[in-house]
């Protein structure tokens, strides 16, 4: 795709189907930083990424809410979520949560969060979150995305990211069927494959496209693992 080098990464946190991916693209790429927020693990596999970063003289960054990692003309990207390292007790909780904007389109990249953080941005109460396109946190989990939560941000659009017959059976029912119930056009990327937000308009295998609404359960047997 004509990438030829990265200046930011964002690891959302320390779960290995969120940062198991890395470690390739910086033996292929040259990465100017890695951020995350500023939590660590006891995993193999992340102490050897962390090796890695070190091998490479990639620095990583903890971020915290209201630092805009990103200003340029009509686009920005803030991040809402956490306040600071280990705000919440779970690990999904602290997940980076950021805000894309340009123009009058408007991107929520979530993590894995659930309640607690789900509540924090509540009580924040972000102005701008209503009628964004959301990337449904948690793969789409049941437990991580309460009806409250999918009504309060009313998504225009919606991606779940979860691998095809994961043993989790992401997304769960209930999400799908409450995004539904909202008018909201969901995509799913064990049907569609990777999605790329470019120009406010979504790519995926290089086709440009519109968003596919997808309604109604999925047949997602439980096995394999998720992404």
């Amino acid at each position: 795709r004509g990438i030829a080098a990265i200046d930011e990464v964002i690891l959302t946190h320390p779960d290995l189907d969120h940062y198991g991916g890395l470690a390739e693209i910086i033996e292929h790429f040259p990465v100017k930083k890695v951020l995350y927020p500023g939590i660590e693990s006891d995993a193999e596999a992340w102490i050897s990424l962390r090796v890695l970063l070190d091998e490479k003289h990639i620095p990583m960054e903890a971020v915290h809410r209201g630092e805009k990692i990103y200003q340029y003309e009509n686009l920005s990207f803030t991040i809402l979520s956490p306040e600071g390292a280990g705000q919440f007790f779970e690990r999904n909780d602290n997940s980076v949560v950021a805000l894309l904007e340009q123009n009058s389109q408007r991107i929520l990249f979530t993590g894995d969060m659930e309640g607690p953080a789900q509540e924090f941005l509540r009580e924040k109460n972000y102005p701008n979150l209503n009628g964004v396109i959301l990337k449904v946190p948690h793969h789409g989990s049941d437990r991580s995305n309460p009806p409250w939560f999918l009504d309060w941000i009313h998504p225009e659009k919606a991606i779940l990211s979860a691998g095809r017959k994961n043993r989790f059976g992401h997304p769960g029912p209930n999400t799908v069927d409450h995004l539904a119930s909202l008018g909201s056009k969901t995509f799913l990327t064990a049907k569609q494959g990777a999605i790329i937000y470019s120009d406010e308009k979504c790519f995926w295998d290089g086709q440009r496209n519109n968003f596919m609404e997808v309604t109604g359960q999925f047949p997602m047997e439980k096995s394999g693992h998720g992404i």
